[in-house]
């Protein structure tokens, strides 16, 4: 809390004891974020399936008497793509130099699906996972530099503050076996709902862009920006287990319902501690909107 709290009471202080400012402003504006170029895929670990799935692809692998092969398709990722507003309160200390808090609020946010498909001569098994942030939130504080004039550029640099990164994993299993007495394959389906939560992490966020000055008060903007953050695992509950739609969660012992995830440690065959990974949160954004000055 108190690195949340730091940089809004720096903000008020500037406020109250710099009296040579020359203004303070609201912003506001809407924009979209996707995966940047140099985000790469990653993997989630599934605590109650003892497994790592992919946030965002493919995976076929076939093991028969005449043929061994795998196919993969992976593909770019992060959690925080699509549209978001952007609320921020900003101090120019003189002319070309000022300070900025901003909010980034998810609207809407990609789902990561990924689809596992192995197969042997007596049993296929597949795994669908679908992931989503829920409503990520960011904060963002921020040195801006800027031209000054009617045509205004500026740029924007500071670190990335998640308020809010938690991730909701729905994963369904089918496994078909065969079965001689039949000569047919049996079909089981089971699916697990976990929530995961994040170890808090600072990262770096940038932009550039122009102001255009409508009125003494009223200004539009547009800019392109970069949020690089990487958040990791903290801790994964199951919330739902059912098995071909009958719910098993009670047979689930709550101590084994909620799974931790460390940097390092020893795991001796529970499913109650695992490995953190990193989970991208990274994005490319393009944003627009007002100022105006208060």
């Amino acid at each position: 809390m108190k690195k949340i709290l730091t940089p809004i009471l720096l903000m008020f202080l500037l406020q109250s004891t710099t009296s040579h400012a020359q203004e303070m402003y609201f912003r506001g504006g809407f924009g979209y974020a996707t995966a940047h170029g140099g985000y790469v895929e990653g993997s989630v670990y599934a605590g109650f399936l003892n497994a790592v799935l992919p946030y965002n692809g493919s995976y076929s692998g076939y093991n028969l008497p005449t043929n061994t092969s795998e196919t993969f398709d992976y593909k770019k990722a992060s959690f925080s793509s699509g549209l978001q507003a952007i609320l921020g309160l900003g101090l120019m200390l003189n002319k070309h130099i000022g300070v900025e808090l901003a909010a980034n609020l998810a609207m809407t946010t990609q789902q990561m699906e990924s689809d596992v498909y192995l197969e042997s001569p007596d049993l296929k098994t597949s795994i669908n996972t679908k992931q989503h942030a829920d409503q990520p939130v960011f904060i963002t504080p921020a040195v801006v530099l800027q031209t000054g004039g009617k045509i205004n550029a500026y740029a924007r640099g500071g670190v990335v503050l998640p308020i809010q990164s938690g991730i909701t994993q729905d994963v369904t299993y089918t496994e078909e076996r065969y079965n001689e007495a039949t000569n047919s394959y049996v079909t089981t389906t089971w699916n697990m709902i976990e929530q995961y939560k994040m170890r808090f992490n600072v990262g770096f966020s940038g932009a550039m862009g122009v102001k255009f000055k409508a009125t003494k008060r009223l200004q539009a903007w547009a800019e392109a920006g970069i949020m690089s953050t990487t958040l990791y695992f903290k801790e994964s509950v199951l919330a739902a287990y059912s098995e071909n739609g009958q719910s098993l969660l009670n047979q689930v012992h709550p101590s084994q319902r909620t799974t931790k995830y460390e940097r390092k440690g020893t795991n001796s065959g529970s499913m109650n501690t695992a490995p953190t990974s990193q989970v991208p949160f990274s994005n490319l954004n393009f944003c627009a909107g007002i100022s105006v000055g208060i």
